[in-house]
């Protein structure tokens, strides 16, 4: 807890280079803590280097620890959008923060909905072991769950 107080305090008073050491020396915080207040303090800071590097530490740190395309990994990638959308709500982003936050930034809604919905099936066929083929649906076989198609 002293951990995530520090480096509150640190980000508050714009210490870019104590927040990087204190996250250097600990590699389990998590950095989305308290629906993102670090981010949202940085941001409405306009702190460019400290956002990036606790965009840095999460994607380091806590994204990595999951596979790409991993449902775990899509439900955090949404958090850190869902995080910055509340942070820029009402502030006016300068060019070097709109360089850090580009990969984190809002989508069109329909590419956003086409990239979630594309997690989802890529992270259902990985997780489910009874995945039907063309070929065992072309032969007749149904599995018990797909009832509602008989």
């Amino acid at each position: 807890m002293s951990d995530y107080i520090s480096l509150a305090d640190r980000i508050g008073a714009k210490k870019h280079l104590m927040v990087l050491n204190l996250l250097n020396k600990n590699k389990d915080l998590d950095v989305m803590y308290e629906d993102g207040t670090f981010f949202i303090t940085a941001i409405e800071q306009n702190s460019y280097d400290i956002v990036n590097t606790l965009l840095e530490y999460f994607e380091n740190n806590q994204l990595s620890k999951h596979e790409p395309r991993s449902l775990e990994f899509s439900i955090l990638k949404k958090k850190m959008y869902d995080i910055i959308e509340l942070a820029i709500e009402d502030v006016k982003l300068t060019e070097e923060m709109k360089k850090v936050l580009t990969p984190y930034l809002p989508q069109e809604e329909e590419d956003y909905q086409l990239d979630l919905m594309n997690d989802l099936l890529v992270t259902e066929d990985n997780y489910n072991p009874d995945y039907e083929t063309f070929e065992t649906v072309k032969t007749g076989e149904h599995h018990p769950l797909d009832q509602h198609l008989i």
